[in-house]
């Protein structure tokens, strides 16, 4: 199976809201794109076990997000798909839509490989690199 895109729906909740705004506060969107990123690499066969098995560790290293529009209350999709792999680091293109398909967050995320033992950068497993292809 290669990266053709992955999509997960999310259900915004009242929970999910900050008065008085009625919409989701930035860093929530952060947990948001967080969890479709871990389901993504899960579903390609690396859930977190995996990593704490072999010792690596995928870590944020650099992300830059922008906030087109709120994110409210109702069915959302957030997307991820590998826009670039090097030696020790994924690059990655996330959105957020809403029911009508309309672009409310976007975010580009550099996720890094990282020895567990010696704290350095570690060079990205070819497992996971077989699995993944750029899809820009």
């Amino acid at each position: 199976m290669t990266d053709s895109g992955f999509k997960i729906n999310v259900s915004i909740t009242e929970q999910d809201l900050i008065a008085p705004y009625n919409h989701v506060h930035h860093a929530q969107i952060l947990h948001f794109v967080e969890r479709a990123r871990t389901e993504w690499i899960a579903s390609l066969g690396f859930p977190m076990e995996y990593w704490f098995s072999v010792g690596i560790f995928p870590v944020v290293r650099a992300m830059s997000i922008e906030y087109l529009r709120e994110v409210k209350l109702g069915e959302h999709q957030i997307s991820c798909h590998c826009l670039e792999l090097a030696r020790r680091n994924l690059f990655i293109h996330q959105e957020i839509l809403n029911d009508q398909g309309k672009v409310l967050v976007t975010a580009e995320v550099n996720l890094m490989f990282i020895d567990v033992k010696t704290g350095r950068g570690a060079v990205l497993d070819q497992a996971l690199s077989s699995r993944i292809a750029p899809t820009v």
